[in-house]
């Protein structure tokens, strides 16, 4: 394992996960804020899990509903014994990646599962995840496919991709897995450090980046549809939503730069070209949602800062042009769409 202490977020709970952990337990992590219709569903595909021994950890952020009476109503019915335990843990509103933390600390498990309060796993993800630790002792952590539930979005369009397949020049592009769908050692989450309570959007893709870091990129792909996420709109999810989420994923990317670079993965020109195309097609997506100047320009001067040749000579052109007009710098985009079917042609991956 590789420690990344030196570069760990800070967090309000001052304190972070110790090592060791009881053997076998899975350590289940349901942060939740004003979730009271959805936290059953969470709550029921966690209890309904093949594999024992499990404790339950639900961190309520704060909610002002009916959340923390349905908790302890379902606890209560659900009991408490040795094979299945539910603690509750309460604080103010700080966020989810606050309460993630927060449910870590409080853990005692060898095994941690993150688990978004209205999303849902199949009965088999623990016991199958947990066999693949097991059957490779090297890795990390395993991560298996997502799809959506309840909602618009057809239940199979998948989420996530094979890092085995793609390492981190396709992981720098896109989600590797979502929250849910992956299970840590608690070694693991230890040398990775805290969620970073500063993110008010793209957590789990930072988060993603210091897990990998820290196990050496030594993961296990499940390509199974073991996560099912909630599609449908929902205006009290504790990670913000809205104009800042492009703000938010510019600040995530430049911690993503500083773990690579702690690293010294961003010496590898394969890596350093991710990056640099992370930023540019930030930078794109940001023009066209018709962000602040300031913000695009600062992505087209980071990927700068990270390019090739080629790579700096694409983003010089976009940023002198998106100085001097829209016009111009709308011609710069389709001149560079063959560029850009090339670099997704190279990356194999499932979205």
């Amino acid at each position: 394992m590789r420690s990344l202490q030196s570069i760990w977020p800070t967090t309000a709970h001052g304190e972070w996960l110790d090592g060791g952990g009881e053997r076998g337990l899975v350590s289940v992590i349901v942060p939740t804020y004003n979730r009271a219709r959805e936290l059953m569903d969470a709550l029921e595909s966690i209890h309904e899990q093949e594999y024992r021994p499990v404790e339950l950890i639900v961190v309520d952020d704060g909610s002002t509903d009916q959340t923390p009476k349905l908790m302890e109503e379902w606890a209560s019915e659900n009991g408490r014994t040795g094979e299945f335990e539910v603690h509750f843990e309460f604080q103010p509103n700080r966020g989810a990646p606050s309460a993630r933390n927060l449910g870590a600390i409080r853990s005692d498990g060898e095994f941690l599962q993150f688990l978004d309060s209205d999303d849902k796993l199949h009965p088999e993800k623990i016991a199958s995840q947990v066999r693949l630790l097991r059957e490779n002792p090297e890795a990390g952590f395993v991560y298996c496919l997502g799809t959506f539930f309840g909602g618009e979005k057809p239940g199979n369009q998948l989420s996530g991709f094979d890092f085995n397949e793609g390492g981190l020049p396709a992981m720098l592009q896109h989600n590797l897995y979502q929250t849910s769908a992956a299970l840590y050692r608690r070694e693991t989450c230890r040398e990775a450090g805290p969620w970073d309570e500063e993110l008010g959007g793209a957590q789990e893709w930072e988060y993603a980046h210091r897990a990998l870091v820290a196990c050496d990129q030594k993961v296990v792909f499940q390509p199974k549809v073991y996560n099912y996420l909630r599609s449908e709109d929902d205006d009290t999810r504790i990670t913000e939503q809205g104009n800042e989420f492009l703000r938010e994923r510019l600040r995530a990317l430049g911690k993503v730069k500083k773990t690579l670079a702690h690293s010294g993965l961003v010496q590898k020109s394969s890596v350093a070209r991710g990056l640099a195309l992370s930023y540019l097609r930030l930078a794109l997506e940001m023009h066209d949602q018709r962000a602040a100047d300031s913000l695009v320009q600062t992505a087209l001067r980071k990927s700068q800062g990270s390019a090739g040749s080629l790579l700096f000579f694409v983003s010089s052109i976009f940023l002198y042009l998106h100085e001097k007009t829209d016009e111009g710098f709308e011609y710069a985009k389709r001149a560079t769409r063959a560029i850009r079917r090339e670099l997704r042609r190279l990356t194999s991956y499932v979205t």
